[in-house]
Parts: structure tokens; C-alpha cells; sequence
């Protein structure tokens, strides 16, 4: 990366401040460690192996990327080799539809690629370009822009819980819901996730406006939230006051509500999240790590089924997975 210089020692690492919090022989420690790691010579490995389950875990090396599968939460994988002597990288994928390659990251090690095999099919790639994106359509592999797969699951394929690993801001609604036991609810849903986030994560959930980039967290309904009724015509559901439609089935909207993820209208790369925080409970967080999974997928239909305990419990109608377009999946026949 232009202008980008290795940190020449571990104290550079250390947020700013704390450097000198920390132990002064823990310290001195590291840093012999890490400055015998930056002593190395950096090879390329001439032959990588690389397996996933999703594109949230996208770097098969430095110069390789799984930027598509066929479908998410199937074993992909890709098995690429180096042959330096006829500048070649031969790749054998399954369950994967596209891959980015970087031939300059190999160019600046000495390794120059003109030519790439994907599965049988070889494609000439320029040897200085700074990346190559290859994209299989309709059992073939091609050539494609970096624009044409924005569209698909990449390096934000959800599910829900997904939207709260990076930065995020809530909406909350502003205006009265088109049902008030709904809307209660939905407030309640939104205290909850804002109780465990400072309870378990400490701190204040991040409140705010709807943005032009950033994951945002949306709670309400179209007509008590405009950031919903505004991103709505973008997402492949119906939402009206007396209707929901969610995978082609019709809900009551005074009794059901959606609560999904979807890839933000203006940034592809962030999220938009309906009517959920993390979809793991309290009981949970006391637990162990083991237990913070999450419970539904890109979406659901839900209906309220309050208790004495959890007064924001819901009946899960319905669930599922977006396909790799961010669409229903289509039964297979």
C-alpha cells in the first residue's frame, strides 16, 4: 500500500496512550518478539489451500480472495498453485463462483503471473494490474469488473448478528406506529438490546440519523420510522399497514413484523438491519463464548408472545437465508 511503513517496533502497535501502562518487561518482551517476526524474509507461499464456510472470511492469501460461493454455509474450497517457471497460478475451487487475484502483490516479490487456470479454463491477466476478478456464470468462469459483483454476498454476507461486529448507529422511530401493541413491542425489542449492550459490551448503543454509509440498526415500522419507509421499495419485501409479505407469504401486519438484514442502499459493503439487536440473549452473554452464535439468519417474521420474564419475546414464524443475489431462495425442485 502507497505510503503504508511496517511498524518498526511493538510499542507502535499499542493504542496510542497506553504504551506506557503496560508492564516495562512485558513490553520488552514483545517487542523482541516482534521485531524478530519483522527480522524474517517474507516468502509467497507457492501452493495455498484455503477452506470456508462464508465470504466473511474472505483472504485465502494476500494475493487470493474468495469473494463468492455458490452458497453460503457449504464447505468451499479453493486449492491454488504457483508455477513460477511457466507464470501461472492453476486454482481448483468448489462451492466458489468468484475469486480476486492479485498479480502485483506477487509481482513485488519477485513472482510475475500472466496467466491464471481456474478449473480447466485459463485466462491471460496483466501481470502489474492491481487486482483480477474472476466470476463464474452459469458453470463457466470469465473475466468480470470489481461493479458487476456488488450485488452479492462479498465480504458482508450477513446474517443479523453480523451488523454489530463493526461500527453501527440506531434509528429509533419517531413518529407513531401503524399498530400500538406493535410498537410497544418494538420499543421494548430496542430497550432490551440496548440494556445487554451496555450491560455485557459497556457502553451506550451509538444513536443517530439515518446515514448515507455506516451499518444502521432501524427499529419501527414504515410509518413510524421514515428510514424504513424510505428503504423499503429496496428490499424484497411488501410492508403496508394491513399487509406483510415476506418470501411470497402473507402476514397480518397489525400482529407480525419483519426483522432482517439487507446490504445498505448506498453503501454495499455496510448493512441495514430491521427490528433486532443481537439475536442471542442475556443468559447467553453470562454463559460462555460459546453461546454467542446466531439464532436467526438474514430474516424472519416474528409475533410478539411477551412474558412475565422476557416481556420482548417473540413466536419465530418464520426464518431463513438470503441467497447469494440477497433474494428468497428459490425452492429447489
Amino acid at each position: 500500500m502507497k505510503g503504508f511503513k511496517e511498524p518498526h517496533s511493538f510499542k507502535h502497535l499499542v493504542a496510542p496512550g497506553l504504551e506506557h501502562q503496560q508492564p516495562a518487561a512485558w513490553m520488552a518482551k514483545c517487542d523482541a518478539e516482534y521485531r524478530a517476526i519483522l527480522a524474517q524474509e517474507k516468502t509467497v507461499a507457492e501452493r495455498v489451500r484455503f477452506v470456508t464456510y462464508t465470504t466473511k472470511y474472505f483472504r485465502a492469501a494476500e494475493w487470493l480472495w474468495v469473494y463468492g460461493l455458490d452458497e453460503h454455509y457449504s464447505k468451499a474450497v479453493v486449492d491454488a498453485k504457483i508455477d513460477k517457471a511457466n507464470k501461472t497460478v492453476a486454482l481448483a475451487t468448489s462451492n466458489i463462483r468468484c475469486l480476486i487475484l492479485h498479480p502485483l502483490s506477487l509481482s513485488v516479490q519477485g513472482i510475475r503471473i500472466d496467466r491464471v487456470v481456474v478449473d480447466g479454463e485459463a485466462f491471460q491477466v496483466k501481470f502489474d494490474s492491481m487486482s483480477c476478478v474472476l466470476l463464474k456464470s452459469d458453470g463457466k468462469w470469465g473475466v468480470a469488473k470489481y461493479e458487476t459483483i456488488l450485488k452479492q454476498k462479498t465480504v458482508a454476507p450477513g446474517p443479523i448478528d453480523d451488523a454489530f461486529r463493526g461500527e453501527f448507529v440506531v434509528v429509533s422511530p419517531s413518529k407513531q406506529a401503524w399498530h400500538p401493541v406493535l410498537g410497544e413491542h418494538v420499543a421494548v425489542v430496542e430497550k432490551q438490546f440496548g440494556e445487554l449492550w451496555d450491560k455485557h459490551l459497556r457502553g451506550k448503543l451509538p444513536t443517530g440519523q439515518w446515514l448515507d454509509a455506516g451499518n444502521a440498526i432501524l427499529f419501527g415500522d414504515p410509518g413510524s420510522n421514515p428510514a424504513i419507509a424510505e428503504i423499503l421499495p429496496k428490499l424484497p419485501i411488501q410492508w403496508t399497514k394491513d399487509e406483510l409479505v415476506v418470501n411470497g407469504v402473507k402476514y397480518d401486519a397489525k400482529t407480525h413484523y419483519p426483522a432482517l438484514i439487507y446490504p445498505h442502499p448506498k453503501s454495499p459493503s455496510s448493512y441495514v438491519v430491521l427490528n433486532s439487536g443481537h439475536t442471542f440473549k442475556d443468559a447467553d452473554f453470562r454463559g460462555t463464548n460459546a453461546l454467542l452464535y446466531p439464532r436467526l439468519g438474514d430474516w424472519a417474521v416474528l409475533k410478539p408472545k411477551p412474558t412475565k420474564d422476557d416481556p420482548g419475546a417473540v413466536e419465530v414464524v418464520a426464518a431463513g437465508i438470503f441467497d447469494e443475489f440477497w433474494q428468497f431462495k428459490k425452492e429447489k425442485k
